[in-house]
């Protein structure tokens, strides 16, 4: 991907955070049993509370105010508690051509640096 397409890229990428910001405010207040942590390439890591079983990563990416101009969005890492390891690429959510992907609790989302 070009420097100028990557640009592109990042700035659309921060709109659909911010839009979902907008859609999903963070509601620290309440304590929840079921949480999710985001870490890597992320503007706010941490452990952040799932709203209902429908949480998705790019709701979770939202909720820690989205990626970095550093973040890899096509090889983001989810592990289960179980270990399972998924890798999804973000672009292809972001795009459309995947479905966003459900989370669980206790599931660990990570986002890695653009290597260089």
């Amino acid at each position: 991907m070009s420097g100028g397409r990557m640009k592109r890229f990042i700035a659309v990428a921060a709109l659909l955070v911010s839009l979902a910001l907008a859609a999903y405010p963070q509601q620290q207040e309440q304590p929840a049993t079921r949480t999710v942590r985001v870490v890597g390439e992320v503007k706010m890591p941490g452990v952040y509370n799932l709203r209902s079983d429908q949480t998705t990563v790019t709701q979770a990416i939202a909720m820690a105010q989205g990626l970095t101009a550093g973040a890899d969005a096509k090889a983001v890492a989810i592990t289960r508690k179980d270990g399972e390891k998924i890798t999804i690429d973000l672009r292809a959510v972001l795009t459309g051509r995947v479905p966003d992907m459900f989370l669980r609790d206790g599931d660990v989302v990570r986002v890695p640096g653009l290597s260089k």
